[in-house]
């Protein structure tokens, strides 16, 4: 086996460098069939990145070659193939052959029992967003001491192939790193001048594995740290060095070990890859900011210019989202999830578990790991309630998720993250209830791993038949009438069962930024503006009004650039200060002034009832692990 892995490769270094290869003869037929493909990041002209991608024999006399419209976890087409230019197919001796252009992203190669490879260039995404909708996460970047190598965006497949392994050779700069889930293989000795110091081999299993498995190069080498079994890296690209890997581990390892003891016994991944790179916010770079989930890695975008303290928030909010993905869809999915179609996709109905379950696990091992308190965390569940408010549509959860890609569904889909996170609150509720405590929906989705597993996906139609009879009747009840019909769901009613109820409160505040209430973001001007909404008590007081646009503080001009300034300023205020801001308002400049005093706003606050029985509080203590 190694002998036939390491000739493979050899014939493929070969082929990189452009030496053609002959057709195969019957003994090199042997050889198991892999498709081998190379990226240049060295040679680099023009903002655009060389790749080749080299199948085995082809018998068909027509192939199609695509790049995905659509990948796992994004739910919009995104086209990818609209990036790449300069396409060609060319047989053993190197002429060019015939082909079409199908779509955006498909060629259709005549001849193709001649073909022995295709060679195109692929631009980025990072640097034209104003141009498109792809979410940064799931972009590109092609920069001199940056790569983000979201593979859907560079490398293709061909369509009788894409169950076939990948071997993946990338050559970069000697200046930089990989950081990935990938485990690096060895690459023989060959004629080749390559060295392991200038390039990175990789082997996947299938095409979805490697859409599933980014790298990131950055000048600075990664760090990394291990929970259990699990080996953690983190590799971070700051522009102005202003952060590093080394800044993230303490939250992170943290994190990943209060995970690690929520998940308990269930297995998760052996290494898992955490990609951050921080964004300049200017015009010419990555503007959309979260993450995308992989199922051993996640590529985190977020602004260069936030404060550590807002950064490590949001670090432990999403990346621990991310990283219960190895729970679902990673061990639990149905069959549209396994057999993903890049290009013409159907989409699974059950986006209340895939994302709705996995943020409440984020945010509820927080309050059951200790990581914060039981007020933090219904703070959190409140705003979603909040949140979830604003989403209308006479459709259901379902429904939803099965039509995500059209409208008005596609308008509906952040709230998986608030009403879908609120679903996963109330089945734990039910659990707990009918169990007296002793199992909750953790357990549940142990249950279901055990039923199903990585490697057999569950049939949507009959998924909720499923989790009700692994569970409790009551469950199936509440997934029918709230997630498969549209009935609206009464929260106080599962609050009760643990003891809580709501009041009205005033809670004190950050003036502009704090880990519960933002009140200001940046806009692609790279400037500051007030949210609409709510504003705290003494922002109404100095008569700042929703869609501000803060010119200056305290006679000191800011912009998105120095946000972190400005935070650092507004948060060593005193009572009785003065305050002067300058903002921007329909087009005029408003001067603004007054004292200042600690801000508050008056929230509908989730507490505990001074009515709790005894055993609404013992429901409550194994709920929050108390």
């Amino acid at each position: 086996m190694k002998l036939l892995y390491t000739a493979a490769i050899a014939a493929f270094l070969l082929v990189g460098c452009g030496t053609p290869k002959a057709p195969l003869s019957a003994t090199q037929k042997e050889t198991p069939k892999v498709v081998l493909t190379s990226v240049d990041l060295i040679n680099v002209t023009d903002d655009k990145v060389s790749v080749v991608v080299n199948p085995p024999t082809i018998t068909e006399k027509e192939i199609k070659f695509s790049l995905p419209a659509i990948v796992p976890g994004t739910y919009s087409r995104d086209d990818y193939g609209k990036y790449i230019e300069a396409f060609k197919a060319l047989d053993y001796s190197g002429n060019e052959l015939q082909f079409t252009k199908v779509d955006d992203n498909t060629w259709s190669i005549l001849n193709a029992d001649k073909l022995d490879k295709v060679t195109y260039l692929v631009n980025d995404t990072f640097d034209i967003e104003s141009e498109h909708d792809i979410f940064s996460p799931t972009g590109t970047n092609i920069a001199s001491n940056n790569y983000v190598l979201n593979m859907n965006g560079f490398i293709g497949y061909f369509n009788t192939l894409k169950n076939l392994p990948y071997e993946v050779l990338i050559k970069h700069p000697e200046t930089l790193y990989a950081g990935t889930s990938l485990n690096e293989l060895e690459i023989p000795n060959t004629k080749d001048s390559l060295t392991a110091a200038n390039a990175n081999y990789y082997k996947v299993d299938r095409y979805a594995d490697l859409i599933d498995s980014p790298v990131m190069y950055t000048e600075n080498e990664p760090v990394s740290f291990t929970v259990g079994e699990t080996e953690v890296l983190i590799n971070v690209f700051s522009p102005n060095g202003t952060y590093s890997a080394e800044d993230f581990k303490p939250v992170i390892s943290t994190m990943v070990e209060a995970q690690k003891a929520y998940l308990g016994d269930l297995k998760t991944t052996n290494k898992y890859a955490i990609l951050v790179y921080l964004s300049t916010v200017g015009a010419e770079d990555a503007q959309g900011f979260g993450a995308l989930e992989h199922n051993t890695s996640t590529v985190v975008v977020m602004p260069e210019q936030y404060p550590k303290q807002l950064l490590d928030k949001a670090m432990v909010d999403i990346v621990a989202h991310e990283f219960f993905h190895v729970v679902t869809p990673l061990s639990i999915h149905s069959e549209e999830i396994h057999f993903f179609d890049f290009n013409t996709p159907k989409m699974s109905q059950h986006l209340w578990m895939y994302e709705g379950v996995t943020e409440y696990f984020a945010q509820h091992f927080q309050v059951y790991e200790g990581l914060v308190t039981p007020e933090e965390f219904y703070d959190v569940i409140v705003s979603k309630i909040d949140n979830a408010i604003r989403y209308t549509g006479d459709f259901s959860f379902t429904e939803m998720s099965k039509n995500v890609l059209e409208e008005p569904y596609k308008d509906a889909y952040a709230n998986v993250y608030e009403k879908g996170a609120l679903i996963g609150m109330c089945i734990d509720l039910i659990m707990r209830e009918q169990s007296n405590g002793e199992k909750g929906l953790i357990d549940l989705m142990k249950t279901l791993t055990k039923r199903f597993g990585s490697t057999s996906p569950f049939s949507d139609d009959t998924f909720i038949e499923t989790v009700a009879a692994l569970s409790y009747p009551e469950v199936g009840d509440f997934l029918r009438d709230h997630v498969q019909n549209n009935g609206a769901i009464n929260y106080t009613e599962y609050f009760y069962l643990v003891g809580l109820e709501f009041a009205e409160t005033k809670t004190n505040t950050a003036l502009l930024a704090s880990q519960d209430v933002q009140y200001i973001r940046g806009n692609e001007a790279g400037e500051i503006v007030f949210v609409n909404g709510e504003l705290n008590s003494t922002l109404q007081d100095l008569g700042v009004l929703g869609g501000d646009v803060l010119v200056s503080f305290n006679k000191k001009e800011y912009n998105l650039s120095t946000a972190r300034g400005l935070i650092i300023a507004t948060n060593g205020l005193v009572e009785g200060d003065t305050v002067t801001l300058t903002v921007k308002r329909n087009g005029e400049t408003v001067n603004l002034s007054g004292k200042y005093s600690t801000p508050s706003y008056l929230a509908n606050k989730l507490g505990e009832s001074p009515y709790a029985t005894e055993e609404q509080k013992a429901l409550r203590a194994a709920w929050l692990n108390k």
